[in-house]
């Protein structure tokens, strides 16, 4: 800002100054042009009556050129005003000249502080320049008037003049210094607010404690920016319901704030790292950094550390992980000692040894990770009969097995891994249904082989399958979709035949 003339070294902030100052400079220009007018009309009037023709036309010329000016002004030049209320300050100058000597004392008194408080306004409202070329010319002015008229002014009268002038100015900097001022001041609080939330990372809410509404009213946020928060709702809304979603200290997060405005030091600025509960869910934690301040009114500020939520969200995952891999090895030892246990009668039990055996493809399916999607040619039918062998010398289970086509039609391309688990499970779940007439038939079909389950408990056994999400996704993976078909009599689980040919079959085939 040049010190002197009081405009801003930059041109885009010096017309965004006077933009803003036209919002009160405007009004009053309203006001100023309507009461120029109104004197123009009164002294045409008067003037025509006393038939003072001169007079006349100088008020008319006036108040026409008062009119269209205005016109100009408000609807195309805004920029003029200044111009515009120096010339109209410089008219109501010159007026001074025709005084009508035959005023009383205390009437012409009266006249011209109204005068000068129209001189006044007008000068306040206008940039400080032109402020200033009407301040000096009105002093040079009412000087030249006065001694052309009476020609008898003391050098008291002068030196009170030029004194009072020179204070004028200094206040008139003084005052549009403020203004200039102001305005930063505004600008920069308004640039902050586009800023600080570029600034962070985090989401935040700057917020007040409003008395009459007694609620707290955000003054700036980014919790619409942020997936937490519903983004389709104000920030006063996303901070309400954050409010009163966490709690700290036994008490809701909106009455802890609440007490602190009634404990506050306003000579203190409080900043802490508080770990709020969820009311509604104990064991979830949210991290965030709390601060209060006083400025011209107690302010808070909330900031969710989402850094230090990822960490803690981590320790969480951790620790459940650390139960869940106690849980797993208290699991492990469970089943080893069941195998010794199964070793041990295995020399008296021929059982035993094929019991043991079940139970560790069982596991390895069970806990298995890696997934081997690569296809291979099987014999499925070789493949079933092995399962079927093994789990009757372990668990003494009848399970009858059928086909009805020759041996070439049940090699398949499959992945291998998978087939293997789906069988394991299926035979585990058939075992422990305790019935002495299970039978299982194999069709072959062009696109699909089909395994057909006979049994007593239909019913059960689907529901069982059914509920065995694992089981469903490995039939989803070999087999055209992971529900069974099921009937009164059996229950068939429909697989492909060749994987290979997936992309050639007919998908009306395949539901």
């Amino acid at each position: 800002m040049n010190k002197f003339t009081l405009s801003f070294n930059s041109k885009e902030l010096e017309l965004k100054y006077q933009e803003n100052r036209y919002n009160f400079t405007i009004p009053v220009f309203k006001g100023i042009s309507l009461i120029s007018f109104i004197i123009c009309v009164l002294r045409t009037i008067l003037s025509f009556i006393f038939e003072e023709y001169l007079t006349l036309y100088i008020f008319l010329g006036l108040g026409i050129l008062v009119l269209i000016t205005t016109f100009v002004i408000l609807y195309y030049k805004k920029s003029w005003i200044d111009n515009y209320l120096i010339f109209i300050n410089h008219i109501l100058m010159v007026y001074q000249y025709s005084v009508n000597t035959g005023y009383d004392a205390q009437e012409a008194y009266l006249f011209g502080q109204m005068m000068m408080t129209l001189h006044i306004v007008i000068i306040l409202i206008s940039d400080f320049r032109c402020a200033l070329i009407q301040l000096i010319n009105n002093l040079i002015i009412k000087i030249l008037i006065a001694e052309i008229s009476n020609g008898n002014i003391s050098l008291q009268t002068y030196l009170y003049t030029f004194f009072i002038a020179f204070m004028a100015i200094f206040v008139l900097q003084r005052t549009n210094k403020q203004y200039r001022q102001s305005f930063l001041f505004t600008i920069t609080d308004n640039s902050q607010e586009m800023i600080i939330p570029l600034l962070l990372d985090n989401p935040f809410a700057y917020f007040t404690f409003d008395q009459n509404h007694l609620s707290f009213q955000v003054r700036l946020s980014n919790f619409s920016e942020f997936p937490q928060f519903n983004q389709f709702q104000q920030s006063q809304t996303n901070l309400k319901a954050l409010l009163r979603k966490y709690a700290i200290f036994g008490t809701t997060l909106e009455d802890f704030i609440f007490n602190r405005v009634n404990t506050h030091n306003n000579k203190l600025l409080v900043n802490k790292i508080l770990e709020l509960n969820n009311k509604k869910k104990p064991n979830e934690k949210l991290i965030v950094k709390y601060s209060e301040f006083y400025i011209t009114e107690l302010m808070f500020m909330i900031v969710v550390d989402q850094k230090q939520q990822i960490v803690l969200s981590q320790n969480q995952k951790i620790n459940k992980l650390e139960k869940g891999i106690k849980v797993f090895i208290g699991g492990i030892n469970k089943f080893l000692q069941a195998q010794l246990h199964l070793i041990n009668k295995s020399n008296y039990d021929r059982n035993s040894f094929y019991k043991m055996q079940t139970k560790l493809m069982y596991i390895l399916t069970k806990f298995s990770i890696s997934k081997d999607i690569a296809l291979s040619s099987c014999d499925i039918n070789s493949k079933i009969s092995y399962f079927i062998k093994l789990y009757q010398k372990a668990y003494n289970v009848q399970i009858q097995y059928r086909h009805h086509h020759a041996d070439n039609d049940f090699y398949i391309i499959t992945m291998k891994q998978m087939l293997n688990q789906l069988l394991i499970k299926l035979m585990t779940f058939l075992s422990k249904l305790n019935e002495d007439q299970i039978s299982i038939e194999i069709f072959s079909e062009q696109n699909f082989i089909d395994l057909i389950i006979y049994t007593k408990s239909i019913a059960a056994l689907h529901v069982k399958l059914q509920k065995k999400t694992n089981f469903r996704k490995i039939l989803k993976q070999i087999g055209p979709f992971d529900k069974l078909i099921v009937n009164q009599e059996s229950i068939i689980i429909r697989l492909y035949k060749n994987m290979g040919h997936l992309e050639d079959m007919n998908p009306f085939e395949l539901s």
